[in-house]
């Protein structure tokens, strides 16, 4: 198990690529011990394997679900001692088109992962960002 050893921690959702993985990059280089999260578990690997051994810790995590969050808190707690200094709520999607031609299914997944998923985040990381305050 990856440990924070006592160092600033950041929970980033959204980090396996993008604007999440150079985030989870620049955090580390500078000394932070990140939490690596998304969906596409593939590029969570790469880019744990990136941060190198005992720098992050990674896990699936649909922001929509409040198990999942549960569930990757718990690791992440245990992993930092329960503290969390930032949350990079940053996990977001898109569907592209005019208006009248995207669905309704569509736009309910857009709401679901960037309004809900945002919302189950800080709900779900504010004891221990507040511990951590």
């Amino acid at each position: 198990m990856a440990s924070a050893n006592g160092r600033k921690s950041i929970f980033i959702t959204g980090a396996a690529s993008g604007i999440g993985a150079e985030t989870g990059r620049l955090f580390s280089k500078r000394g932070w011990f990140c939490g690596l999260y998304d969906v596409n578990t593939a590029g969570l690997a790469a880019v744990a394997d990136e941060l190198g051994e005992g720098n992050s810790i990674s896990g699936k995590l649909d922001v929509r679900s409040r198990d999942d969050w549960a569930l990757a808190l718990k690791g992440f707690g245990e992993a930092t001692g329960g503290t969390m200094d930032v949350l990079f709520n940053n996990a977001g999607v898109g569907r592209h088109g005019w208006f009248e031609e995207v669905s309704g299914e569509d736009n309910d997944w857009v709401v679901d992962v960037n309004v809900k998923g945002v919302v189950n985040g800080v709900q779900a990381c504010l004891p221990l960002l507040k511990k951590t305050a």
